[in-house]
């Protein structure tokens, strides 16, 4: 699940993920709860990865019943065949909300350093720096409201700034604040009486007692007033930002551009963000302030989308105006491919390939980050249908455990899902005709998951085994075969091809005799999929998505039944890795 995603009581938690090579590592999961009443608790999951890299860990089931603070460590290890240790660590934080609390949380208004002048919650960047002077600087903040999406422009000058500001619906929280530092005027010298009447109150640190110069970060015992706020701008692939912030400061250089290069994370790219990249804005609120009578914990969520070098950058409503408001087109464009309504799946993936035995998960982030129904249909490969509908939490993370199921049947699964927003906008109620999606990748509203014997043989191919070194940005050719004590009659083969982000290709392939052929040509997918560094700049994994290939033939074995085969590589830029048939020896 994308890390520092708001959860709610009720909410499931759910221990699984993929690892990239697709090793059987051992992984293992902590997850430490901080309770609003202090009261702290852990749990452990761990196991080990299937032979393709998928791991869904046994362990006490985690269902949250209380509002609080987590983190979440997670650890992968694996050793190959020549000894060599392959590790991997990720930390998510955040929060578990419930929905009683007066409090809202909102992001930050207008342009990043213009928040003395006008500042709409929705506006087209552009006409919006014209008319406050604010010349290149077109960088928004998080959307003020939940659920918004923001849209940034592929440059220097693109990107967003992380902000964090509290709405009292009830008052006494407000009022609190004004009596008590009614002289507070922030960084950009708005007053606290002006941030009250605009719904944007600051996160404030106020300590009791006798002041002092030093203020609240040597004199943590003396607070009667803390506020910070949990903050993940999350790419499919990569981190894009993830701290606490404990106010909005603009001594606190807090935004990126669009060409960050992100620590040279995995799949960064050397670029940075690129058009057609998009990420997931989290954050959570903690407010506790005993004279005021507040204990809260509130959560946000907001979507971003990242547009042409040339393109506008902005804030606008979800739903490309079906509630109301301006919009800017859809959240996502891919070729003639549209996107108003999508869920970014985290467990199974679509036309992913796993071992038999497997559970399936359908479990994700809906973008836009409100609440929505999703129809779900499973058909397993002898025909089998399970049908099921399910609301998300209230800012889209959805995942019913109830509904998981065991890939009982190799061979080819299908799975059919739509989602409807149920929800009221920023901008209103939603208008007809509701707009819908579904899972991103799936071709007509649906898509395969592959579902191979563990002790199936490993599809043979054209290239070494192993570890090579390729061109990156390069074609790379590929061949495979389908064993000869297969019936050459009836044989299908398929190739899938994609990224965290999104499937890139998913199609059948032509057959000459046992063999088909494919081409993987970044340069062409890029035309379609902008966001695929085709280009060959930049050195190491870093330089450009990671790319997951499968190859998939079915057919009837030598037995007379019917069977399915599969080989899978990953392409880290400059290198290729297919290690199943290491995989497989090392698990004899």
């Amino acid at each position: 699940m994308p890390s520092g995603i708001p959860f709610f009581i009720g909410d499931s938690f759910f221990p699984a993920g993929r690892i990239a090579p697709g090793f059987p590592a051992d992984v293992s999961i902590k997850v430490m709860l901080y309770h609003k009443t202090g009261e702290v608790m852990t749990y452990d999951y761990s196991g080990r990865a299937d032979r393709y890299g998928y791991f869904r860990l046994t362990g006490e089931p985690l269902i949250f019943d209380q509002a609080g603070e987590y983190v979440i460590d997670y650890e992968a290890r694996y050793v190959d065949v020549n000894g060599a240790l392959w590790a991997a660590s990720m930390r998510s934080a955040g929060v578990i909300a419930d929905d009683t609390s007066t409090l809202i949380a909102h992001g930050g208004r207008g342009l990043d350093g213009f928040a003395t002048s006008l500042a709409p919650a929705w506006f087209n960047a552009n006409q919006l720096a014209n008319r406050i002077g604010a010349g290149n600087n077109t960088r928004p903040h998080f959307p003020y409201f939940v659920g918004d999406v923001a849209r940034i422009r592929d440059s220097r000058n693109g990107g967003l700034r992380p902000a964090m500001y509290i709405q009292d619906t009830q008052g006494n929280f407000e009022a609190w604040l004004l009596g008590t530092v009614p002289d507070y005027r922030n960084a950009y010298g708005v007053s606290i009486n002006r941030m009250a009447i605009e719904d944007w109150l600051p996160m404030l640190s106020v300590v009791g007692g006798t002041q002092n110069e030093y203020g609240a970060s040597l004199y943590s015992n003396l607070l009667v007033n803390e506020a910070y706020a949990y903050i993940s701008a999350i790419r499919p692939d990569v981190t894009a930002r993830q701290f606490v912030l404990g106010g909005n400061s603009p001594l606190l250089d807090l935004h990126w551009d669009s060409e960050d290069p992100y620590n040279m994370q995995l799949g960064a790219g050397a670029a940075g963000d690129r058009q057609g990249d998009y990420l997931f804005l989290y954050g959570g609120l903690v407010v506790r302030n005993a004279e005021a009578g507040v204990n809260a914990i509130v959560p946000y969520a907001a979507f971003a989308s990242v547009g042409a070098t040339d393109g506008t950058a902005g804030v606008y409503p979800p739903y490309r105006g079906a509630g109301g408001g301006a919009t800017d087109g859809a959240l996502l464009t891919f070729g003639n491919q549209r996107h108003d309504v999508f869920m970014h799946l985290t467990g199974i993936r679509p036309y992913q390939v796993v071992t038999q035995g497997e559970i399936l998960t359908l479990t994700g982030q809906i973008a836009p980050t409100l609440t929505s129904q999703v129809a779900v249909v499973v058909t397993s490969p002898s025909g089998i249908k399970t049908q099921f509908s399910a609301m998300s939490n209230p800012l889209g993370y959805f995942y019913r455990p109830e509904h998981d199921m065991v890939l009982d049947e190799i061979g080819i699964w299908t799975v059919e899902m739509t989602i409807t927003p149920n929800t009221t906008t920023s901008a209103g109620d939603l208008n007809r005709p509701i707009p819908t999606g579904t899972a991103l990748g799936a071709q007509n509203w649906a898509f395969s998951v592959y579902v191979v014997s563990r002790t199936s043989p490993v599809l043979s191919w054209s290239r070494p085994e192993g570890r090579i070194a390729v061109s990156a940005g390069a074609p790379l050719n590929f061949g495979v075969t389908a064993p000869n004590t297969w019936s050459g009659s009836g044989l299908r083969a398929y190739v899938v091809v994609s990224t965290a982000s999104n499937i890139l290709q998913a199609q059948p392939l032509t057959l000459t005799g046992r063999t088909a052929s494919f081409q993987y040509n970044p340069t062409t997918l890029s035309s379609t999929f902008p966001n695929l560094e085709a280009d060959g700049r930049g050195t190491g994994a870093s330089g450009s998505d990671v790319v997951y290939i499968s190859f998939i033939i079915t057919g009837t074995d030598g037995d007379g039944n019917a069977n399915i085969i599969a080989r899978t590589a990953s392409v880290f830029h400059d290198r290729l890795y297919s290690v199943d048939t290491e995989i497989l020896r090392n698990n004899e």
